[in-house]
């Protein structure tokens, strides 16, 4: 499978979550009846979209910080971070890249569908932002301890376990496909993708 360096890739990390940080910001100024529309029958709103990226990115990061806290975790700090064949897999299917271009449609699993209280859209965009916040809070550690070692179960189940590397890489490149989703959401809802 495709090395990276260890460093480059927690650098590149670092920027795309700072980034999804500020558009959720920029995002969240936005008045709340825009935020809970959807822009056609059967398409998810922004506060639904949001509210999907915390159902499953929360699952990652809760599984990195019990391996980054838990002290029975052997890690291995190494110049060289050598990908996982299914992490690699998932994350170019759901990375849209530079190029902004979506690879793979996918199907929402049932689990993943929002259910968000869309009378309360700033409490989903608070949610979510403490997940970005708690993703940064682990690239120190991940800086400091390495990012190969235990195996984080994924989101769907057992069966299948990224590497430590992949499990940071992986939601990254999800929550950047939604990014897209939101920013056509409200091109299609007339705010252009930039708050008022």
């Amino acid at each position: 499978m495709r090395n990276y360096a260890s460093g480059k890739l927690l650098n590149d990390l670092e920027a795309r979550l700072n980034d999804q940080l500020q558009r959720l910001n920029e995002w969240a100024g936005y008045p709340e009846q825009e935020l809970v529309a959807r822009p056609a029958p059967g398409k998810w709103s922004v506060v639904e979209i949001v509210e999907h990226m915390s159902l499953s990115s929360e699952h990652y990061l809760k599984g990195l910080q019990r391996a980054y806290a838990d002290p029975r975790s052997r890690f291995v700090r190494a110049e060289q971070y050598k990908a996982g064949p299914l992490g690699e897999w998932s994350v170019r299917s759901m990375d849209p890249g530079v190029e902004g271009r979506i690879r793979m449609k996918m199907r929402t699993m049932d689990r993943f569908v929002p259910k968000a209280d869309l009378d309360k859209p700033r409490e989903v965009f608070q949610r979510f932002r403490g997940i970005l916040n708690g993703f940064l809070a682990l690239l120190p550690q991940a800086r400091e301890m390495g990012i190969q070692g235990p195996r984080i179960v994924s989101t769907l189940g057992p069966v299948l376990k990224f590497r430590i590397g992949d499990a940071l890489r992986f939601p990254v490149a999800h929550q950047q496909r939604h990014m897209l989703q939101i920013a056509r959401t409200l091109e299609q809802l007339g705010g252009g993708g930039s708050p008022p």
